[in-house]
């Protein structure tokens, strides 16, 4: 064998590693996604780092279906792969109609998982983004069996305009006041998006709206007194949260926070009444 046949043969060797390699992370992504794809090749190359953020697949979820692009895949992954919000749905045990709130909605993908559970809940899903939005309206559109209401609103401690801030991920998407670059949505009190859907009761609320609960919770006492359980995402990156802490301390009896996420940001379930949640390490309220 010539050298130029031995380097040949290498490289051959090289490649044929390459696609084996890819074949088993297709595999293994497929095995994750078992519950939720409806066409493998869309599903594998979502997931693909390399993949334009605007591509598209279409993914079910017991009865439901829903679409999201590369760039919603994070918050899709986190909901329907890894579980990570299945222990807050605990708190709704028993009810066979819960009304859930979910401020940072995205596309929908905690709506949809909440609906698989509880199909004859109530939601209200609220969104920023006015392209994340679109999608989320349509993922609505495809699911109408449900009640399910979707609000194009950035949540604010006022009726004002606030600033879109874009990250790489649709999910980490943030608005502020500042006068920074970026692009001007309305903004609207929590307070008021639930007087326009005639809410009075809540169940389970979810908020997850990347820093602005720094401005949301502590104008929205009266509210969160109305609210059975929160499931909240403290960016204790990007603020300091004891205000947060505090509000809330003063609106709920209990607290946990979850285990095993993957992420590194807490999150927290707020409650007026003493449950047993998995996946969950009860803390004292007044200490966090």
């Amino acid at each position: 064998m010539s050298f130029y046949d031995y380097l040949i043969g290498g490289f051959k060797i090289k490649k044929i590693k390459q696609k084996l390699g890819e074949l088993y992370s297709h595999l293994v992504w497929l095995w994750r996604m078992r519950d939720i794809v409806t066409v493998p090749g869309d599903a594998v190359k979502i997931v693909d780092p390399k993949t334009a953020p605007n591509f598209e697949a279409r993914f079910r979820f017991k009865g439901g279906y829903f679409v999201c692009r590369r760039q919603d895949w994070f918050g899709v992954e986190e909901v329907f792969l890894n579980g990570e919000y299945l222990p807050a749905l605990s708190v709704l045990k028993g009810l066979t109609s819960p009304v859930i709130v979910d401020l940072g909605a995205n596309i929908g993908a905690f709506a949809l998982y909440a609906f698989g559970y509880y199909p004859d809940a109530r939601i209200i899903s609220v969104e920023a983004a006015p392209d994340t939005f679109n999608y989320l309206d349509s993922n609505r559109a495809l699911n109408n069996e449900y009640s399910w209401k979707v609000v194009n609103a950035a949540v604010w401690n006022e009726e004002s305009y606030v600033i879109l801030e874009r990250r790489k991920e649709s999910t980490g998407n943030r608005v502020s006041s500042s006068e920074s670059d970026g692009e001007t949505i309305p903004a609207k009190r929590m307070e008021t998006i639930l007087s326009e859907e005639n809410i009075e009761h809540i169940d389970l609320m979810k908020i997850d709206i990347e820093g602005a609960e720094h401005e949301v919770i502590p104008g929205s006492v009266s509210v969160l007194k109305k609210v059975r359980a929160l499931l909240i995402e403290v960016h204790t990156d990007r603020l300091n949260p004891d205000k947060i802490y505090s509000t809330l301390s003063a609106c709920f009896s209990h607290a946990w926070v979850l285990t095993g996420r993957n992420a590194l940001k807490p999150v927290y379930i707020f409650s007026h009444e003493n449950m047993n949640i998995p996946n969950s390490i009860k803390i004292d309220i007044n200490n966090i």
